[in-house]
């Protein structure tokens, strides 16, 4: 049977920040299967290296690892036709994006929304925005905004990125 040995754990792990917490998951468990054929570097064992990483997966911060600038091409590409957002943002087709995470939805004051917004009681979080951004009348059946997402994970979490900058 083949002894697997790790050399470097550096490039994946100055890597995992800009990874899904999904595949930070992967990394360290794959970690953890080598645990036993990998020998110990440094007197840190792979089960601590696992541990640790699947921690940091796990943590909040791991979910908010967009690039904001990339966020701000894709908002302007996918968004800023019906949206505004910076220091001058005004209501526009839809309401402006200033701050919308952490932000009950349908309350944006200077913009009418529709009932259906206004009763539905979300608070904006980036999961329930990447939900409401992937089917908009699946997560608030009779709402006016119509997207098709056609970006990626990567652009959602960068487009996440940016509207969390924008408090």
């Amino acid at each position: 049977m083949p002894r697997w040995r790790v050399t470097s754990v550096t490039s994946m792990s100055c890597r995992a920040r800009y990874l899904p917490a999904s595949e930070c998951r992967k990394i360290a468990l794959t970690f953890a299967a080598f645990e036993e054929a990998a020998p110990a570097r440094c007197g840190i064992s792979m089960k601590r290296t696992a541990l640790l990483l699947l921690a940091l997966a796990l943590h909040p911060m791991a979910q908010g690892a967009g690039d904001a600038e990339a966020g701000k091409a894709v908002f302007t590409r996918l968004c800023s036709g019906c949206h505004k957002i910076g220091p001058s943002a005004r209501s526009a087709f839809g309401p402006p994006l200033n701050g919308i995470i952490g932000r009950q939805a349908g309350q944006q004051e200077g913009y009418v929304y529709t009932d259906a917004m206004k009763n539905s009681g979300l608070i904006w979080t980036r999961e329930e925005l990447r939900t409401y951004i992937k089917d908009p009348s699946e997560v608030v059946p009779g709402t006016r905004m119509k997207l098709w997402w056609m970006g990626n994970d990567e652009k959602m979490e960068d487009l996440l990125e940016y509207l969390d900058a924008n408090k």
